[in-house]
């Protein structure tokens, strides 16, 4: 976490007690009188703070200040998720007071501020000196209000605070657990390495456009799995770590490599041992060269057209961003294994076979007509007051009329259907592709013949009727 986050911190602390009475910092030990509303720990500067120490009956668990990032020292010195450490923070600097509960040392234990009290957080923030700044202890939950007991770690008196008081006590908990954030739009491609089976890719030649290629005549993609696999690493976080000097044993069989737009690509190895999956990753840059773009941006700059170019601008600018996050990933995550979950580890490197099917016999695409009768709460259903079993049995009382008279089935459609979409066209729904629809109502509609009307088919939509055409 950098200075300027703890500083803006320290600023609204000070802002929210601007009223209230001042404990110094140099003087822990000194206590202050009760007063409703009032905040249990007045003022701390964040910028003063060097280490936080959090025991509990789980844990003890350490954040250091490593220059201007703290880490958590009680878990291999991984870097310290800045987030939860300012929520930390925040939420005690917040702390208000309702009532006063005991001054007594006596009633720690029951009230659960004693330090060795199995409901008991300890926090303690210390200088640069290793001097404590100030320590409280959070205990049970107030009987019968949102509160919680709460004391000063130097003072016996004991408080019960406004509302709920929350601290993590993980020493995982305040770990920056993300691996990789990638939005999904700047993946050009991704190249997988299944552990068994054939390599393969999937491309996305332009925003928003992903295909899966290679895929051999007689087959398909099954239905958007590839899509999966393709996203797996837009995200990725870990639920465990190790230092990638200790897991010497791990066999690294499957991986996926990310080419970004920019020119950033990252490469992900996929290990299974015990039931657990683990992964290490290496980024590097294959954009064009650093020197010529950096020269190209500084023309573009200087150019009198620099709004023209501002689109053009905005990309080269993106290559040199690309390269130096490359540097930042690798110097972060080249030390460490990372056990990921097993969804996601599996989607990194997926078997093609997994990803395709075999083309249903039969012809590619169709036109039919449907008759849908809705109910309240179906998928895009705008009907109001009929239930799911009325609209069954609508769909099932019509079901002979219209096999009675097929040539009037446009006639029918205009007059029952509750699809907006085929109202006034006779529930024409024009020509479509199996894929193109839910899956129930086209492994209806592609087996019927032509001129054929199918029984009550139910998707999520309501209830179908259908007429294939061609």
């Amino acid at each position: 976490m950098n200075e300027k986050t703890f500083n803006v911190l320290g600023i609204t602390a000070a802002v929210m007690v601007v009223a209230s009475v001042f404990v110094g910092l140099q003087k822990p030990t000194v206590s202050f009188g009760f007063s409703k509303g009032r905040y249990l720990i007045p003022h701390l500067n964040p910028s003063d703070v060097a280490s936080v120490h959090i025991k509990s009956k789980g844990e003890e668990i350490k954040l250091d200040r490593n220059g201007d990032q703290f880490v958590v020292t009680s878990k291999l010195s991984y870097p310290a998720s800045n987030k939860e450490l300012n929520s930390l923070l925040r939420d005690l600097a917040k702390i208000q007071l309702a009532a006063e509960v005991s001054d007594s040392k006596d009633a720690h234990k029951g009230l659960g501020v004693a330090e060795d009290s199995d409901d008991a957080k300890v926090v303690r923030f210390f200088d640069r000196e290793n001097k404590e700044i100030v320590g409280l202890v959070v205990g049970k939950a107030a009987e019968g209000t949102s509160g919680y007991n709460v004391r000063l770690a130097n003072d016996d008196k004991v408080y019960r605070t406004d509302s709920y008081v929350y601290v993590r006590d993980k020493s995982l908990d305040y770990v920056d657990k993300e691996i990789v954030n990638n939005e999904r739009n700047q993946i050009e491609k991704v190249e997988v390495k299944p552990a068994q089976g054939q390599p393969y890719v999937i491309a996305s030649p332009k925003e928003g456009e992903v295909k899966l290629e290679g895929i051999p005549d007689g087959k398909r993609a099954k239905n958007t799995l590839y899509e999966s696999v393709f996203s797996a690493s837009s995200y990725m976080n870990f639920e465990d770590l190790a230092p990638a000097a200790e897991k010497q044993d791990l066999e690294f069989t499957g991986s996926q490599v990310v080419t970004r737009r920019d020119g950033a690509k990252f490469t992900f190895d996929v290990a299974k041992k015990d039931d657990k999956f683990w992964l290490r990753a290496h980024a590097e840059y294959v954009g064009p060269d650093r020197n010529v773009i950096g020269r190209e941006v500084a023309k573009a700059k200087n150019a009198k057209d620099e709004d023209k170019n501002a689109e053009d601008l905005k990309k080269k600018e993106a290559f040199l961003q690309a390269e130096d996050a490359v540097k930042d990933f690798n110097q972060r995550h080249q030390s460490w294994v990372y056990q990921v979950g097993n969804w996601k580890a599996e989607n990194l490197a997926k078997p093609f076979d997994d990803l395709i099917e075999d083309v249903p016999a039969g012809p590619e695409e169709i036109t039919a007509q449907h008759i849908l009768i809705s109910f309240e709460g179906a998928t895009r259903s705008e009907v109001k007051g009929r239930t799911k079993e009325e609209a069954r049995q609508m769909a099932e009382e019509l079901l002979p009329k219209v096999k009675a008279a097929p040539d009037d089935f446009g006639k029918l459609a205009d007059e029952n259907t509750d699809d907006p979409t085929g109202k006034g066209k006779g529930g024409d729904l024009g020509t479509f592709k199996r894929d193109a629809m839910t899956k129930a109502f086209s492994d209806a509609a592609f087996k019927l013949e032509v001129g054929a009307i199918s029984d009550v088919v139910e998707t999520e939509f309501g209830f179908h009727i259908i007429k294939r055409t061609k």
